[in-house]
């Protein structure tokens, strides 16, 4: 019977200490989001970015995944040099190829003289154009679509 009792006690211990150990790792998920969240407000208390970029196609470029997602700045530039925000490495595609501007709720894309142009839909753009979300943005071999905060684009339906 002591053998019994002793065995029922480390069951319901253990069960206690899984369960603790469980709380303290939704506790560690939830803090996380939570910073994730508070560096994504501005001062004034706006979210900084609703929109992101989801890579359909990477083309030749080495340093970009397919279905990963890129976070956007208010002023975001892709091209190929280092110093921009999104680096694409493709022989096709300009040091400062483009630029991303976010605009309260709006999002433009610009071309920034590029040899070979930047295409929104499969058309190429000249000057400063919105895009929507759900539409697709191709830089050299490199394709884009413009999804929201939660992920809520046209690939995800």
């Amino acid at each position: 019977m002591k053998i019994v009792e002793i065995l029922l006690a480390l069951v319901r211990y253990s069960f206690l200490c899984f369960l603790l150990v469980f709380i303290y790792f939704v506790y560690k998920m939830m803090v996380q989001d939570l910073t994730l969240l508070k560096k994504s407000y501005s001062k004034a208390g706006q979210i900084r970015s609703y929109f992101q970029l989801y890579i359909l196609d990477p083309g030749e470029s080495e340093n970009l995944h397919a279905d990963t997602v890129l976070p956007l700045k208010e002023v975001s530039f892709i091209g190929r040099d280092a110093s921009n925000d999104i680096v694409i490495n493709d022989p096709h595609i300009s040091s400062k190829h483009a630029r991303l501007e976010i605009d309260g709720e709006d999002i433009f894309i610009i071309d920034l003289g590029s040899t070979n142009g930047t295409f929104v839909n499969g058309r190429r753009i000249k000057g400063k154009q919105k895009i929507l979300l759900g539409e697709e943005i191709t830089i050299g071999d490199v394709s884009f679509e413009v999804v929201g905060w939660e992920n809520e684009s046209s690939s995800s339906e």
